[in-house]
């Protein structure tokens, strides 16, 4: 991972102006996915196989945008209607413990606004849970505008809404790029007409054995 932010690193020398996604690209959002899900696990006061687990985060990565997948996951291992209400609840309330902050890009972000770089995120992800993973993160200091659209669908990437709250005539497009992980940050790119940047941060743990 570190020979891929250190590529990165040396792709933005010429840029002043960095947009950056949140979820995938910063750090790695199965982080929030396994502490919910253990959240959950302690709820229920059950255990499970750990492939198992690995297995369902890593398709649910892959299918962010599919309805119920947790109630369907839940379902397969014989949980009851009214608990797995209560599970999707504590799902969505985590707080984010188990996201570590030296597992993301906060030493790039860290050194990139030393060098005068101005820096932003666009993220159309939960606005609640995008708060916490900042804070957790300590990421938020480095940000001159941090801009999170959950509630405003007409205005989520790749609607360039989040651009033009930022330009200004007197700036240079070519002086811009985004650097996001997925085709929405591509087309929101393409549509602020400014350089992209594929990036996905992977945190290697979810390749390895891990318990819960």
């Amino acid at each position: 991972m570190q020979n891929k932010i250190t590529s990165l690193s040396h792709s933005l020398k010429n840029y002043k102006y960095i947009f950056f996604d949140l979820d995938n690209t910063i750090y790695d959002f199965r982080d929030y996915d396994y502490g919910a899900m253990k959240e959950v696990f302690k709820l229920l006061k059950i255990k499970i196989y750990k492939p198992e687990l690995i297995k369902f985060i890593n398709y649910r990565q892959k299918n962010l945008y599919k309805k119920n997948l947790i109630d369907n996951f839940l379902g397969k291992i014989n949980i009851q209607k009214n608990l797995i209400k209560k599970s999707i609840l504590t799902f969505k309330n985590h707080n984010c413990k188990y996201i570590k902050s030296q597992k993301s890009l906060r030493g790039l972000l860290k050194r990139l606004k030393e060098k005068k770089k101005i820096l932003f995120i666009v993220s159309n992800g939960e606005i609640n849970r995008q708060k916490k993973i900042l804070n957790k993160l300590k990421i938020k200091k480095y940000f001159k505008k941090i801009i999170i659209f959950s509630s405003k669908k007409n205005k989520l990437k790749p609607n360039k809404f989040g651009f033009e709250k930022i330009y200004k005539k007197t700036m240079n497009l070519k002086e811009f790029v985004m650097i996001g992980d997925s085709k929405i940050d591509k087309r929101f790119a393409k549509n602020c007409r400014i350089k992209f940047i594929k990036f996905k941060y992977i945190n290697t743990n979810y390749e390895k054995t891990r318990f819960i």
